[in-house]
């Protein structure tokens, strides 16, 4: 069986190297660890575009270059989408990475606050649960950070 995983990559494409970037990325490393995955990636901040989550194994959310309390129709469009796919599908697994993290955490009712010392913009050493250590080499952090998880969240990295 084929795993299907879409990729909802929340940066806008105007520097259409860096969000290439991100997209080789995740090709490059589900690939490393499941060469035969089936990996699609949608644009949700200019096209408006979601997978249909009955299609797929796992969603995923990148990063993104917006704050993640920003109240930008696009940013509040991320958390609806998580809300329907809980909701209606709650088989298909969903995996946060940094923005991603913070704006499925808003979706579910948990609460985020802005970084106190301002917005981090670097990688960054974060260190990973065991089971999710071969699957993401480096992870990184902005602006704001989780500050009470939605009851059912598993943490995979702190």
């Amino acid at each position: 069986m084929t795993l299907k995983v879409a990729v909802l990559i929340n940066t806008p494409p105007t520097n259409k190297e860096f969000w290439t970037d991100i997209r080789t990325s995740y090709f490059k490393a589900l690939g490393a660890v499941v060469p035969t995955a089936d990996v699609h990636c949608y644009d949700p901040v200019f096209e408006g575009e979601f997978p249909n989550p009955a299609k797929y194994d796992l969603i995923t959310l990148s990063g993104g270059k917006v704050d993640a309390l920003s109240s930008e129709p696009w940013v509040l469009g991320v958390p609806d989408f998580m809300r329907n796919t809980v909701r209606e599908y709650p088989w298909t697994k969903i995996l946060g990475i940094c923005w991603g993290h913070r704006a499925f955490c808003r979706a579910l009712g948990g609460e985020i606050r802005p970084v106190p010392g301002g917005p981090i913009a670097a990688i960054q050493y974060i260190p990973l649960m065991e089971a999710v250590r071969k699957f993401f080499f480096f992870a990184s952090q902005k602006g704001s950070y989780i500050f009470m998880f939605y009851l059912n969240m598993t943490c995979l990295g702190s």
